[in-house]
C-alpha cells in the first residue's frame, strides 16, 4: 500500500441481525474509491451459518471476521470494537447500513484538513429496508436540527456543541468517523444501551473534544427501519425513561460548568419531549401501561 493509500480508518462493524444486509454492507466498505481502510466484523454469535461461510470464501487481507463465543450484547460488543480498534479513526458500522463509494476518500481528505477534530460527521442519505431513499419524520426533524447544509464545514465544540445535541441528536451514529484515541479512553455506558451514542458524543464535549460536521455531498447511507433496537426500546418505554434520565444528568453537568444555555436546553430535551408526545397515542391504543408511562413522563414531566 503506498503512502497516500495508508489506513485512515478501522471500520468495526459489530453484527447482529439479517446475514443479506450484512453482506451488503460489507461489499459497500469493499467498494470504497479509497483502499485506506481496514474492515473487522465481530458477529456476536448470531445464529447463522451462512455468515461465518460467506467469511471464509472472502479473499481480502483488509477484512477480518471474529466470532463471539456467546451473545454479549450491543454495549459489549460495542466496547470490544474500540479494544480492537488500532488506526487513527474508527467509523462503527451499523450492519445493516451502507458506505457510498468515497466515505473513506471523503474522511481522509477532511482529517488531512481538519487533524484536530475527534469526530467527523459526514452528510448522509436515508435508506429504507429496500434500499430506496426515504424520508420519514425523524430524519425530516433531523435535516431542521443539523447546521445549515450550505454553511461549510462546521466545528462544534463545549456548549455549543451540547446545546446543540440536547435540543435534538441529529447526527447519525453509524456513519461517524472518531478518533480511536477517544474511544479507548471515554468508555461505552452499560446504564444507557439505546442512547450510548449520544451518551459518549456528551462525554467526549464535556472533555474538551470537537466535532465537525462535514457537509456536502453525502457519503453515507442510513438505513431507516422499524425492526432496530431503538424501536423495540421505544415500545416498551426503556427509550424514554432513559432519555429524561440522561438528560437531567446533563442539564446537572452543565450548570457545573456555568454553561447555562446548555443546561436549559437539556432540561428543556424538546426533540426528545415531541418524540415521546408522538409515541404515546400508540401506546395507549396498545393498551402498554409501562410504555405509555414512560411516554407520558418523559413528555409532560420534569
Amino acid at each position: 500500500m503506498m503512502t497516500g493509500d495508508r489506513v485512515v480508518v478501522d471500520i468495526m462493524l459489530p453484527f447482529w441481525g439479517p446475514p443479506e444486509l450484512l453482506f451488503e454492507a460489507v461489499r459497500s466498505v469493499l467498494e470504497q474509491s479509497d483502499p485506506g481502510w481496514r474492515l473487522t466484523v465481530i458477529d456476536d454469535a448470531y445464529p447463522s451459518t451462512e455468515v461465518p461461510a460467506f467469511f471464509a470464501e472472502l479473499d481480502d487481507e483488509r477484512v477480518q471476521y471474529l466470532r463471539n463465543d456467546s451473545n454479549i450484547g450491543i454495549t459489549e460488543n460495542f466496547r470490544r470494537c474500540a479494544e480492537l480498534a488500532s488506526a487513527d479513526y474508527t467509523t462503527i458500522l451499523g450492519s445493516d447500513d451502507r458506505l457510498l463509494p468515497d466515505y473513506v476518500r471523503s474522511l481522509r481528505d477532511f482529517v488531512s484538513r481538519f487533524p484536530d477534530v475527534d469526530i467527523f460527521a459526514p452528510a448522509v442519505v436515508v435508506i429504507d429496508e429496500n434500499g430506496d431513499t426515504h424520508r420519514p419524520l425523524a430524519d425530516r426533524v433531523k435535516t431542521v436540527l443539523a447546521p445549515s447544509p450550505t454553511a461549510g464545514p462546521v466545528r462544534l465544540v463545549g456548549e455549543g456543541l451540547v446545546s446543540s445535541l440536547v435540543r435534538g441528536n441529529w447526527l447519525y451514529w453509524p456513519s461517524l468517523a472518531i478518533r480511536t484515541a477517544r474511544l479507548k479512553q471515554i468508555p461505552f455506558r452499560l446504564d444507557l444501551p439505546i442512547i450510548l451514542d449520544l451518551a459518549f458524543i456528551l462525554d467526549v464535549a464535556f472533555d474538551g473534544g470537537t466535532v465537525m460536521y462535514m457537509n456536502g455531498t453525502p457519503s453515507f447511507a442510513y438505513r431507516r427501519h422499524g425492526s432496530s433496537l431503538s424501536q423495540t426500546a421505544i415500545s416498551d418505554g426503556v427509550r424514554f425513561r432513559d432519555e429524561a434520565r440522561f438528560h437531567r444528568e446533563i442539564s446537572s453537568r452543565a450548570r457545573t460548568r456555568g454553561w447555562r444555555k446548555a443546561a436549559w436546553w437539556a432540561a428543556l430535551r424538546p426533540s426528545s419531549r415531541l418524540h415521546s408526545a408522538a409515541a404515546l397515542p400508540g401506546a395507549v391504543r396498545a393498551r402498554d401501561s409501562a410504555a405509555s408511562s414512560a411516554a407520558a413522563r418523559n413528555a409532560f414531566g420534569r
